[in-house]
Formats: structure tokens, sequence, C-alpha cells
């Protein structure tokens, strides 16, 4: 993960009241970060900062569209994205992570958010995307749509179409003499 140091927050510097941060993401925010989830999008972030004593308060918004691949016929899409999320950060001895609260050394109280930034974006994709009705690739609709005959059918591999390709095999063990 390549990050650029514009994502990293001192947090020993931030005062005792809230402060904040803004980023524009794009396609070069998800290139530098390697993921196949997400690799392209244009969204805005913000992160706001609370401290008190050694605990910090992270409160991320993001809002903006990113590119998933359809659940139905693998071509990218734009998937809406608007959500926000909080988390919690202490300063301590060492660095730690164990995914609700992150420590983070008091002699070095830096923390790079590019992962925390990917990770609520990629948390607010839902499970199941798709195209809206009538916007999947036609090439995958008609393929689909012949799948779907030979299941109602009752047989994957009915020879309903020339184009099946176990058709040259149906009869193979149909002739037990030769």
């Amino acid at each position: 993960m390549e990050t650029s140091s514009r994502y990293e927050i001192d947090l020993c510097r931030m005062a005792d009241d809230a402060e904040g941060c803004r980023w524009h993401l794009d396609d070069t925010f998800f290139a530098a970060l390697d993921e196949q989830l997400i690799e392209q999008g244009e969204l805005d972030a913000t992160l706001r900062v609370t401290r008190a004593s050694a605990t910090f308060k992270l409160e991320f918004a993001v809002t903006g569209e990113v590119s998933v691949p359809c659940d139905r016929c693998l071509e990218p899409m734009r998937q809406p994205i608007h959500t926000r999320q909080v988390l919690e950060v202490r300063l301590g001895t060492e660095r730690n992570d164990d995914g609700d609260v992150i420590t983070v050394p008091a002699d070095d109280a830096t923390l790079d958010v590019a992962w925390n930034l990917y990770e609520v974006i990629a948390l607010a994709v839902p499970i199941h995307h798709v195209h809206p009705e009538g916007q999947c690739s036609d090439d995958m609709a008609k393929l689909l749509t012949r799948h779907s005959a030979y299941a109602e059918a009752g047989d994957m591999h009915a020879d309903t179409n020339a184009d099946n390709p176990f058709a040259t095999l149906k009869g193979l063990f149909d002739d037990k003499g030769a």
C-alpha cells in the first residue's frame, strides 16, 4: 500500500476540540491501495477528530460513487456511497489494530488513515450489487436467458440449442456396445 503522507494525521498535534480534514478520492487513491474490490471512484471524504485525553474519536463521512463489477453481468457499474463511520484510537506503548480500537505509540502518534478510508468505503458497498433491470450487458443477458431456459426445463445439458457444448457428448454413454 503506497499512499501519500496527505492521509497521515498527527494525533499529538490535535487540539482538545474537534479538528477536521477533507479529501477528494479518485482512481489514484484506489490504485495506490492496490485492492481489487474497488479500483475506481469519485468521492469526497471528511474526517473529524475529537480528542479526549489519550483517546481520539475519528468520524469519517464519505459521499460519492465507486465502480464495482455487477454481480449479474460482471460489467462495471456505478455504486452510490453515502456513509458515516466512527473509529476509536488510543495512545499506548505499541501499534495495535484489533478492529474495534486502534492503538498507536504515544512517542510516534501519527496515523495513516488511507486504509481506514478504504474500509469505510468498502463496507458501504452492498453485498449484492447489480445494474438496474435492463442495463446489464446484452451479451451476458442473452447467455443468462439461455441458461435460465435450461434450468426451467430441468436439464442444464438439454439439447435444445445448436450452441449447446454438451450436444456432441450426449450420445457418448448411450452407445454401450462400442
